[in-house]
């Protein structure tokens, strides 16, 4: 036998996930039927009051004019939300729909209609809202650029670090290609495709700049699934810094070679030096014999004399290899510059071919300089060489000048050959002040 109608409805009440709700015609709430899950929504006391009269109601006023106006109206309303706090002091989340009744003869009688509590909801929703700013505040503080693209390779999430290393607006990166920035993406994403994890780690790449300035990053890219979607997780890395470095390191190591080089060149040198010192001692001490022996013989004691200084000249040369490479510091004395620069030109007439002609023009008074006497002539025998190859086969001239400049010596070496290029110039005198106009002369020997 079927039920009552009025047991039918009270049925269909309980068992629904809300609860029903009668007000009369000044909207004070005279009945609610509310299923046994759904709580108690409305006290003893809330009866016999609107429901912006109740304790707990939400004290937003214009929303409650705005509802009061369509009630007002006899507009049926829906889902209309209010928060209301419950008899423990806990805020709920409502949504109220209702609609007019209206008696026999036309007459206002109240409202009917149903109520739902959302709370539930709208706490998941709102710790879901919390979680993804949570999400993208730490995406965006992230000191990696990440990138997020779908299955056709657009941009979907682009962080704040991405758009500073790649120069570009966040809002013009999404939903562009990803290959305007990475044109290398589509072979390293297809490796990644079907995989779970870390598909690609670490691959070294070329990126492009909005502005489109290539620069090398490192990508690792992961295959994941975002509510239900294949998308790719890019994180690059700024590798340029670690480019830099790599490159300076390289730099270092190969001084470091040479260094090592110079050191056991060093080495070697000292041990011929050694060797050569005896050949030399061997020299001199015939050459003394030979001028004791040679008497008034003029012409034969000048030849001695020049074996002699250059026997000298030699050893003082061997003992510069040698502390070299035993790495002792120069002995610099003060003494007279002419007397240094005459002796190199009489070793540089004697050692150069006789097609080249030397000229040497010195001050007469004494300029007096702390130095080492044997880099002074090694420095005028390595320009006067260097001339000598620049000449090349043709006949030349090399012309020493010794004078005074102020308060320092100047000491030029001159010569008639090609001379060298800017490039050269630059490089040579890019850690010293430029010479002088009135110090160049025709062409500039490539020495020491």
């Amino acid at each position: 036998m079927p039920l009552p109608r009025h047991d039918r409805f009270e049925a269909v009440a309980r068992l629904s996930a809300g609860w029903y709700w009668e007000t009369d015609s000044i909207h004070r709430l005279v009945q609610v039927v509310a299923a046994p899950l759904a709580g108690r929504h409305a006290s003893e006391e809330a009866m016999g009051l609107t429901r912006w009269d109740q304790p707990g109601a939400d004290s937003d006023s214009q929303r409650w004019a705005a509802h009061r106006a369509t009630l007002a109206r006899r507009e049926p309303f829906q889902d209309f939300a209010i928060r209301q706090a419950d008899p423990r002091g806990r805020m709920r989340h409502l949504l109220l729909s209702g609609e007019p009744v209206f008696g026999p003869d036309g007459r206002f009688n109240g409202y009917r209609g149903v109520g739902h509590d959302v709370t539930a909801h709208r706490e998941a929703e709102q710790a879901l809202n919390a979680s993804e700013s949570q999400l993208a505040a730490i995406i965006d503080a992230a000191r990696d650029a990440i990138i997020t693209v779908d299955g056709y390779h657009n941009i979907v999430v682009f962080n704040e670090f991405a758009a500073g290393l790649f120069g570009c607006r966040r809002t013009d990166a999404l939903s562009s290609p990803l290959v305007r920035l990475l044109p290398e993406c589509a072979g390293a994403i297809a490796a990644a495709d079907g995989q779970t994890g870390i598909a690609v780690r670490a691959r070294a790449m070329t990126a492009l700049r909005g502005n489109g300035v290539a620069f090398p990053v490192e990508a690792s890219i992961s295959h994941i699934q975002v509510t239900g979607r294949g998308m790719y997780l890019l994180i690059l890395r700024d590798m340029t810094a670690r480019a830099a470095a790599d490159k300076e390191r390289t730099t270092l190591e190969t001084q470091l070679r040479e260094s090592q080089k110079m050191e056991a060149l060093g080495t070697m040198a000292g041990g011929i030096a050694h060797d050569f010192n005896n050949i030399v001692a061997a020299i001199l001490g015939n050459a003394a014999l030979a001028r004791e022996r040679a008497g008034d013989a003029v012409a034969v004691a000048a030849c001695i004399e020049e074996i002699h200084k250059a026997g000298l000249r030699a050893r003082d040369m061997v003992q510069r290899i040698l502390s070299f490479s035993r790495r002792q510091p120069a002995v610099f004395a003060c003494q007279p510059l002419q007397p240094v620069v005459e002796e190199t030109v009489q070793l540089l007439r004697a050692t150069l071919p006789p097609s080249l002609r030397i000229t040497h023009r010195a001050a007469r008074t004494p300029l007096m300089v702390k130095a080492d006497a044997s880099q002074i002539s090694q420095v005028i025998m390595n320009l006067g060489t260097n001339a000598w190859q620049a000449l090349g086969s043709q006949a030349g001239h090399i012309r020493i000048l010794l004078d005074r400049q102020g308060s320092q010596a100047r000491l030029q070496v001159c010569d008639d050959g090609c001379g060298m290029d800017t490039d050269t110039v630059q490089r040579i005198l890019s850690r010293s002040s430029p010479p002088s106009p009135r110090a160049k002369a025709p062409a500039w020997a490539a020495g020491a």
